[in-house]
């Protein structure tokens, strides 16, 4: 009888100890199973909130307002638009194929050469209205009077290219250019604010108004400008490197 209260005794132990080992383990697997459902959860909140952050981007609802901050653009305040395309010209794309201008390593380059002005309007934009249109520069060199910007409202006059152009140097000066066979300058100016790389330039054109933007801020000119059109594209009066461009489409007013 003893022997068997012993082997009973023994038997008792080992199986509470069974079940608890048992119980241990599943409470384990749980805490392991409800920490990946968190992590899974966080990882889904946080792939929901970035969708949402680009899908307002790209519809252009009053969510965007809420991003346009966070991203560098040639504007001084978030607005409400729709975004057409965004290019990173650090490699080739062949939007800018027939521009004139050359893909050199790890950017665009835009030289005028000979030729004082060159424009460099980007395939597909000669259908757009009331738009806000950005040209990113990496560099410019530095030589009097050379200047980059934006060309506009460009045409094709036989053999030779017409069109207007927003420039700006690396000392402030700015000017509006009307370049054809010959080139004249419409109006000039000098900012108050310092020009610093890289150089962010915009255009905005909305109910006919056409106003230009560097680095985060509007660019007063003496007299308002109408009728900037398209197509457009990158402009220069000396050798430049740009290395990306962007397009929104505006509400009409």
């Amino acid at each position: 009888m003893k022997s068997k209260g012993i082997f009973w005794a023994s038997f008792f132990i080992a199986l509470l100890l069974i079940v608890g080992s048992i119980i241990w383990i599943a409470g384990d697997q749980n805490n392991s199973h409800q920490h990946d459902l968190s992590v899974q959860a966080t990882e889904t909140a946080a792939r929901n909130v970035t969708q949402s952050a680009v899908a307002y981007a790209s519809t252009g609802t009053a969510g965007y307002q809420a991003t346009a901050n966070a991203a560098t653009n040639a504007f001084p305040a978030p607005f409400i638009a729709t975004s057409l395309f965004h290019e990173d010209l650090s490699q080739v794309n062949s939007n800018w194929d027939q521009s004139g201008c050359d893909f050199q390593g790890d950017s665009y380059q835009i030289a005028p050469g000979q030729s004082y002005y060159k424009g460099c309007p980007r395939s597909g934009t000669s259908q757009f209205t009331d738009f806000a249109y950005q040209v990113v520069f990496k560099d410019m060199q530095s030589q009097k009077d050379g200047g980059v910007g934006i060309v506009y409202n460009v045409l094709e006059k036989g053999f030779v290219s017409a069109g207007d152009m927003f420039l700006i140097d690396k000392d402030g000066n700015y000017s509006v250019v009307t370049v054809d066979v010959t080139s004249s300058i419409n109006q000039s100016g000098k900012v108050s604010f310092p020009i610093t790389f890289p150089l962010y330039i915009g255009m905005k054109v909305q109910s006919d108004q056409c106003r230009f933007y560097v680095n985060h801020h509007e660019v007063k000119l003496d007299k308002p400008l109408q009728s900037c059109r398209y197509p457009f594209g990158a402009a220069a009066s000396t050798t430049a490197h740009f290395i990306e461009d962007d397009l929104w489409k505006l509400p009409s007013q």
